[in-house]
This record gives C-alpha cells, structure tokens and sequence, in this order.
C-alpha cells in the first residue's frame, strides 16, 4: 500500500437522527496510516465510526472504497468484509474459550477454513494475546479481553480498521501496548481511530480530524496540530494544547 493513499473517500456524507441532522456534510478521504478522530462528546465522532463500519448508512452522500461506490444490500455487505470494526462496547461471550471465540470471528468473515487456525494465531501474536489462547474470556483481565477484541477486528485481514475509544478504561501499561500494536497496523492497512486520549494521537496517529457539531472542523498531521499551539505550553502535550486553541471562547 503506497503511504496515505487514498483507502475510502466520503463524498456529502450527512446523517439525520430524530427529525434533525446529526452530521455532516463531509468531504474527506481516509488515507493508510492512522487516522485519529478527536473532539468533544456529541462531535459525531461515534456517528462518523459507524458509518465508516458500515453499521450505519448515510441518509445523503456515498462512501467509496478504492474507487468503487459503496451501496446498500449486497454491495454494503461486501463493504463489511474488508473492514474490521471494534466499538467502543464490544459484545463478548465470557465462557467462550479465546481460540474458540477468534475462530468464530473468522468464519463469520468468510475465512477460508482452511487458514482459520494460521489467521488466528498470526493475529494473537500481533496482539501479544497467545499466551491465553486456551483461557475464556471470561477470565481475562480487561486489557486482556481488549487485546482478542483487537485480534478479532484483523482476524480477516481487512484493507480498513475501525476502532472505537480502543485504550478508554486501560492501565498505562495496556494503552502503551495498545498504541504500539494500532501504529503497527498502520503501516500495513487505513486505520481509523476515535479517541478522547491526546496521548493516543500522538503515539499512534499519522492524520487527526477534529471533529465539532457533526462535522470535520480541522484536517492535517500530528506536527501541524500542535504548531497550533500557544508559544511556551507547560504541563500539556503540544499536540493537546493545540487542539484545544480551536475551542477557547
């Protein structure tokens, strides 16, 4: 994959809830490399996740993925098979054995049977989760059970990571080992991240969208965010400080 190239553009994307509009329009593209999502609660941080999964459809504007329309039905289906999505509340089963758990995963993707065992521990690996691959979920610690959970979202191999507030509720230890596997991926697929962590934009993210009132207020990199910020910023990363000069009054 040729850095940054153009993996998924959004063309007029907008999203109605409840009679009102929730988000959009956006007109953006999402490169390889990470992509960090960042502003306040309500942005429409999670409502731009979903839709970038495919849980969620557009009620205006298109998705393309390499060039080819996303659609509804079949077409959206097919969209789901190349992209990994982990929410923010992921779903899990805690008497499922890990082993067993990933490759149940991996055959809802359509994993060849044959290269279910090989994706599985290939991606436990990568997520530094073999060590219990025979324990239940129900049993893990929750850095742990965040770990399989990501394992899970790349069992497929997909061209497209999307991963909702991955490090919230994590020790220090865990969000670290976390950053270092999402900045991994990033350097073989577009990952997508959304986050309140400033930390996780700058250990892990190539590109930031400052997300404000259902739209993209602010494209660019990790470098020229924190040029944003004010001359001689104390106690605060120079990236945070210059996110946070696009909200004071």
């Amino acid at each position: 994959m040729t850095a940054n190239a153009p993996v998924l553009r959004l063309d007029g994307v907008r999203f109605r809830y409840r009679g009102g509009w929730r988000l959009g329009p956006i007109d953006a593209e999402v490169g390889s490399g990470v992509t960090a999502l960042v502003g306040p609660n309500g942005a429409g941080k999670s409502t731009l996740i979903r839709i970038l999964a495919g849980a969620a459809v557009p009620a205006e504007g298109s998705l393309a993925r390499e060039g080819r329309i996303v659609g509804r039905g079949r077409g959206l289906d097919r969209y789901r098979q190349h992209v990994g999505y982990l929410p923010q509340e992921a779903h899990w089963a805690p008497g499922w054995r890990v082993r067993d758990y990933l490759d149940y995963v991996a055959q809802a993707y359509r994993v060849p049977r044959r290269k279910v065992a090989e994706r599985r521990d290939a991606v436990l690996e990568e997520t530094r989760a073999a060590e219990f691959v025979d324990r239940r979920l129900g049993s893990l610690s929750g850095g742990q059970r965040q770990r399989v959970h990501l394992a899970s979202a790349v069992v497929h191999d997909p061209s497209l990571v999307i991963l909702d507030e991955p490090t919230v509720g994590l020790d220090p230890a865990e969000r670290v080992r976390i950053r270092k596997f999402i900045r991994r991926e990033g350097e073989r697929r577009a990952v997508v991240v959304s986050t309140h962590l400033m930390d996780d934009v700058a250990m892990a993210a190539r590109d930031v969208w400052v997300m404000s009132d259902g739209t993209v207020r602010w494209r660019g990199g990790v470098d020229a965010l924190a040029a944003l910020a004010p001359e001689g910023t104390r106690g605060v990363s120079r990236a945070e400080a210059g996110y946070l000069t696009m909200f004071e009054s």
